[in-house]
């Protein structure tokens, strides 16, 4: 179909499906990541054919473009420089994907108490691993975002040349009624650009908000700004060259916010329906707990997160928990010294072991280890106390309750309806006698502590 013949819808439906596309595979790895559990069940799967799909599909157009002659020769060179920026974009996604599926699993090898069985590389190069992991995840979400804001606007200008004169000219856009004109006018970019400011940066920013905490999610912005604002005038300049005096770059930077605002909007329901819904729970976090104070439930839970590759959390829970317990046996130096290695291995920024915890939480540990570290105002002894991670302990087991309990009750059904029916029969007891001493049976309900 030659582009003249291609309608303004038509090439507006193109670019939303393209778009669609795209960022599913983008922002879908970023939604994983909030998780720090990107590389889990057949969401991978998801992820990794959006990312190939993507590469085929930007390696394909370029030729059938150029071949077919169906564009200009300069409409040709924009496309392709920008499907191939797509190519880019779609391989630091699958590249991003396989490293922190590398973090996941070999670290947790490296650092549990409970060996999984696998190689394990050195420490050091394990740990430059997983920074460039995480570097090479936040490059490719920034680039690509911008890309395709900055490919939608081009595409559509490429299939209609038409209108590179008539959108950027000072003319009086009143008298174009037709579809094309009112949407590419500089009246409705200016009219969207409030929308697309609020939109846009703020939709952004609670996205990675959970991730990164606020001051990073506020550099993360700034860099997307700063990169948007370099597209506009790197491609502002080129088009003022051709267009001389009639073009006003600022047109760009509105049309590149307006078409954030779109693919926000396009995305938003995919967002809303994307797999973090939590369960409804029936569970109660005392039962959890409790369930995982015996030594059956605790050995069964632990092997079902040894094949879910996310042993973290259930390892973090049970260094608080053993901590609580010996806190009295130990002295002031002991107790330092346990506390900053589980805070080093599990809740710092740093941490190899990394639980998925608030910013806020996250935020009152670091503050809280960097004064004691200090020791200049407040000794470690005070600031460390039986219950120092009871908060982070806490928002653990809320998480694996919704998280990964929800799909171990499903396959361990069994277990679960015979503690509980134990667990109804002691607390039966325990209200109608005095307390007894709990005995040992083949499921140890005994809390230790």
């Amino acid at each position: 179909m030659p582009a003249s013949s291609i309608t303004a819808r038509q090439a507006w439906g193109a670019v939303a499906i393209v778009q669609f596309l795209y960022q599913a595979a983008t922002i879908g790895a970023l939604y994983r990541c909030r998780d720090r559990d990107p590389i889990r069940h057949r969401r991978p799967l998801f992820l990794m054919i959006f990312a190939v799909s993507n590469m085929a599909l930007a390696t394909v157009v370029p030729f059938q473009v150029i071949l077919g002659n169906r564009l200009t020769i300069a409409a040709s060179s924009i496309i392709v420089t920008l499907l191939v920026s797509a190519i880019v974009d779609s391989l630091l996604v699958v590249i991003a994907s396989i490293y922190l599926a590398f973090q996941c699993t070999q670290v947790q090898a490296l650092h549990g108490p409970y060996p999984t069985g696998m190689a394990c590389p050195d420490y050091k190069h394990l740990l430059l691993w997983r920074k460039l992991s995480n570097n090479a995840f936040g490059i490719a979400f920034v680039v690509a975002n911008q890309t395709i804001a900055l490919a939608a606007v081009l595409v559509f200008l490429s299939l209609h040349p038409q209108l590179w004169t008539m959108v950027f000219d000072d003319a009086d856009f009143s008298t174009f009624s037709s579809p094309e004109y009112v949407v590419m006018s500089i009246g409705n970019l200016i009219g969207l650009k409030g929308v697309a400011i609020g939109l846009t940066i703020g939709y952004k920013i609670r996205m990675v908000s959970d991730v990164h905490g606020l001051k990073r999610t506020v550099r993360i912005s700034s860099y997307i700004i700063l990169l948007c604002l370099v597209a506009f005038v790197a491609l502002g300049q080129r088009l003022r060259q051709q267009y001389g005096s009639m073009f006003d770059p600022s047109y760009v930077f509105l049309a590149l916010l307006t078409n954030g605002t779109f693919i926000s909007i396009i995305l938003h329901p995919v967002l809303i329906a994307y797999p973090n819904a939590s369960p409804v729970n029936d569970v109660q976090e005392s039962d959890f707990e409790t369930f995982l104070s015996t030594t059956e439930g605790y050995e069964a839970f632990r092997r079902h997160l040894i094949e879910e590759c996310s042993m973290e959390h259930l390892q973090f829970w049970h260094a608080a928990r053993q901590f609580r317990i010996d806190y009295d046996s130990m002295g002031h130096a002991e107790r330092w010294n346990n506390a900053t290695i589980i805070y080093e291995t599990y809740l710092s920024s740093s941490a190899p072991l990394q639980v998925n915890l608030s910013s806020d939480i996250s935020d009152h540990y670091a503050r809280l280890f960097a004064r004691s570290s200090r020791g200049n105002q407040v000794s470690p002894e005070t600031l460390i106390g039986r219950d120092v991670f009871s908060r982070a302990s806490t928002a653990v087991v809320q998480l694996m309750v919704l998280d990964s309990f929800a799909r171990f009750k499903s396959k361990h059904r069994d277990l679960w309806e015979a503690f509980l029916a134990r667990r109804r029969e002691q607390l039966i007891l325990d209200g109608i006698s005095a307390p007894m001493k709990p005995t040992s049976t083949s499921l140890d309900f005994a809390i230790h502590g």
